[in-house]
Formats: structure tokens, sequence, C-alpha cells
């Protein structure tokens, strides 16, 4: 190897192990932890609890610029469970887990809650987010800021008002469920999934039409979840249906 070479070689190795250790302080950890999370789930007007909510936390981890836009999105870990007669949501910790992305790393807000029950206002629940550069949540442990919390559920005011918000629902859960990056997520949620079937099947029984349909959308979709190895929408939802 010449000088030069051997110059290029030194250079190369020292900037690489410098954007390392910049990205280690900026935010990006080569490996991420979670607490667990508890949350408790009540009716806003009688404040009784509320059984049969389907809850999803998701930690998405962007990649690409600090801000996570134009990179890639991946969901390092999506978990879901059903409020029982307390009305409680419990989600163990889990990790370590690896960071499968160079330069991906959590924004604030991780993990998002989603909670949906049929007939009430969906709610998401994420982090009170402060940018990184103003000091932002950092580090390999990630936590929510609503364990411990009680979170009230609010009854939609009309039939047309619940379904704007549930078309609404529909297109934030699209996003997760089977996005560009990772078009085969809804396999990892399957409660949620269920919860959509169910819902979409009692508006249809009930006359709705002229409402994007999650479900059904899917199903026409079978041709392109084989071909990203997704495997068998079809058998998946009927098996749900079991």
């Amino acid at each position: 190897m010449t000088f030069l070479r051997k110059l290029k070689f030194v250079y190369i190795v020292a900037i690489s192990l410098l954007s390392l250790q910049a990205c280690a302080l900026i935010g990006y950890d080569s490996i991420y932890s979670a607490k667990s999370t508890e949350v408790w789930v009540v009716d806003a007007d009688t404040n009784k609890p509320v059984e049969g909510v389907t809850a999803v936390a998701h930690w998405e981890l962007p990649a690409g610029t600090m801000t996570g836009h134009g990179g890639r999105i991946v969901q390092l870990e999506i978990m879901e469970t059903v409020t029982d007669k307390g009305g409680r949501v419990y989600f163990p910790a889990w990790g370590p887990k690896p960071n499968p992305l160079v330069f991906g790393y959590f924004q604030s807000r991780d993990p998002e809650i989603i909670l949906f029950k049929s007939g009430y206002k969906p709610e998401y629940l994420y982090n009170y987010t402060t940018p990184l550069s103003e000091g932002g949540r950092r580090g390999e442990l990630r936590y929510s800021d609503w364990d411990g919390k009680t979170i009230k559920l609010k009854k939609t005011a009309s039939n047309a008002s619940y379904l704007d918000i549930f078309q609404t629902f529909i297109i934030r859960l699209d996003s997760l469920l089977r996005s560009q990056e990772e078009p085969c997520n809804w396999k990892r949620a399957p409660a949620i999934v269920a919860a959509m079937m169910a819902e979409e099947h009692r508006l249809k029984e009930g006359g709705v039409s002229g409402v994007s349909f999650l479900i059904s959308g899917m199903r026409s979709s079978e041709e392109y979840f084989s071909k990203q190895g997704c495997g068998s929408v079809n058998t998946f939802l009927d098996g749900l249906n079991r």
C-alpha cells in the first residue's frame, strides 16, 4: 500500500469514528430498551372503567435527518393489549434490542399509545415533545409520560361525527400497519386488525357506505402482500374470525 493510500485509509477510518461518536452524542444509540407502561381507561362521562378497549403501543424509529424527514422509518417494537373490567392497559418492559438503522434514533414522542373502542373517539398518547436540539429525550432507555395516568375516553356526539373520526383513524392506522418500509406490520398487530374488522362489519351491517375501509383494502391487496413476502393476508384475516 502506497503512502497516499495509507493516508487516505487512515483519514476514512478517523472520519468514520468521529461520525459515530457524534451520532452517539446527538441521540443515535446502538441498542434500545423500554420501561413497562400502565394506564387506566375510563368513560369521560361516568368515570367508570371501560372494558374492551384495544390498545397498541409502538416505538417508531426514524432514520435520515434529525427531524426524521426524508429517511427510512421502522417500528422497533409493537405491542398490543385489551382492557379488562378495570380498564387497565399494561405493556411490559422490553429490550435490549439492537438499533437496525445506522443513523436511526428515537424522537421524544415514543412510544405512541393508540386506544380504540367502537363508539368512542380514539386517543393517541405520546410524550410531551421537545426537539432534540432543545434537550429532548435521549438515551437507550425509553419510557412513556403517560405511565400511571388515567385516560378519559369520550363518546362521539353523532354517527356522522363518528364516521369522520373513524375515517381519520383508519388513515393513521394504515400508515402503521402497512407502510412502504414495513408492509407486513399487520401481522404484528392482530388485536387492532381484528377490532377494525369487527367495526367495519358493524358499520356495513348498518348500511354505511362511502368509507374507505381498511380491511377491505387489505383483502384486495392479496397479490401485493404476497410479493412483499407477507404471506396470504386473506388467510391471516380469516384466522382472526375463528
